[in-house]
């Protein structure tokens, strides 16, 4: 059992009894701390507040010394010591773990996060889990008035905690085939990357889709959920799943493609693609395959740092591309000739395999820039 209590750190959790570090690892191996905001586990906190009625809802991992926020909503930072985390003991609970009133509670009257800061008053968390079973964090929402939930809400809490253990599972699943992955010779990785790659882009918006569903259809939790919400979420992974699909089937034409070459001015594709260029340049290449690479660069870009801007030149000599601003150091492929059937899926999802598949049946090649983050793409010069 863990105890809460002042020690000589300030205030912490007793963690004897327990395998910390292989806990540690498991979070770890889910691949998911200090990445980006993702709209499903957005969703799932915004639909666990409104529910519940309350200001503060969060999915927290926790790391070795620090909770951190995969989601949240009602708090501006993106971490806390884990010192001052009452998540770190709900995620050992084998229920939903609640505080309705934490002045009224020897254990907590007196911690820091309700005698100062936000001053919360009422706790619910329902524990997650690593796919080996090792506690992960919580799904949990707060107050600052003391309060309880009723059936419906916690019901509700419990679903939408089963919604993000399927979304943890599934990082974590997916964190094991890259590594699985890495392990294959080259011949053999072609095939398996692709399965991976199919498996990993489309189960993403499947699970969510799903897990939506269900919550809908479940006559103890609908009622206690705004719907049009659930419906939001539903039709935003059902775009996503379908241009998903699209993405997927042009990838897997085009090894079979032959290239229709003409001059290209790459300014002009770059523009059209949703680029700002400065400079110009002609290559020898098809416009069409060539302005597809260059939208799909930037959804790349723009997936490996969200609400960036990135920087982009034209060189006529040799003729190339050079993105700058955004570390894409998965896009590489440094080698030319390199077609979609040799070696390109080698990670950064369907958009960076299709820039890969598209630069190499042009026989261009894909390097990182020296000394900053970003790529230069060179191409073939027009005949």
């Amino acid at each position: 059992m863990h105890r809460v209590g002042k020690g000589h750190g300030g205030w912490r959790v007793d963690r004897t009894g327990r395998d910390e570090a292989a806990r540690v690892a498991a979070v770890r191996r889910l691949g998911l701390l200090d990445t980006p905001a993702d709209p499903d586990f957005d969703d799932i906190a915004a639909l666990a507040a409104r529910a519940c009625g309350t200001p503060i809802a969060l999915i927290s991992l926790i790391d070795v010394d620090r909770q951190w926020f995969k989601a949240r909503v009602g708090v501006a930072v993106e971490q806390l010591p884990r010192a001052m985390s009452i998540c770190a003991v709900a995620m050992f609970a084998d229920e939903v773990f609640v505080v309705p009133d934490a002045l009224a509670d020897a254990r907590y009257a007196d911690h820091p996060l309700v005698t100062g800061g936000p001053r919360l008053r009422f706790y619910a968390g329902v524990p997650l889990h690593a796919a080996d079973g090792q506690p992960a964090g919580t799904l949990c929402v707060m107050d600052h008035e003391p309060r309880r939930l009723t059936d419906a809400q916690t019901a509700t809490l419990r679903n939408l905690a089963r919604h993000a253990q399927a979304r943890l599972e599934l990082a974590g699943s997916d964190r094991e085939i890259a590594e699985v992955r890495s392990q294959l010779t080259r011949a053999h990785a072609v095939a398996d990357e692709f399965a991976a790659l199919v498996r990993h882009e489309l189960r993403t918006p499947l699970t969510s889709i799903r897990g939506y569903l269900e919550l809908l259809t479940d006559p103890a939790v609908g009622p206690a959920l705004n719907t049009s919400g659930l419906a939001d979420a539903v039709a935003r992974n059902s775009d996503k799943l379908l241009r998903l699909v699209d993405d997927l089937l042009l990838l897997a034409q085009l090894d079979a493609t032959s290239p229709r070459p003409a001059t290209v001015d790459l300014a002009e594709c770059a523009r059209a693609a949703g680029f700002e260029v400065s400079g110009s340049g002609c290559v020898r290449a098809d416009p069409v395959l060539m302005k597809q690479a260059l939208t799909h660069l930037l959804a790349h870009a723009t997936a490996v740092a969200p609400g960036s801007r990135p920087a982009v030149s034209v060189d006529a000599e040799p003729p190339a591309v050079r993105l700058r601003g955004v570390p894409l150091p998965m896009l590489a492929t440094g080698q030319p000739g390199d077609g979609a059937a040799a070696g390109v899926l080698t990670g950064g999802g369907v958009s960076a395999a299709i820039v890969r598949a598209i630069v190499g049946i042009h026989g261009g090649t894909i390097t990182a820039l020296p000394g900053e983050p970003g790529v230069r793409i060179t191409l073939p010069a027009p005949a």
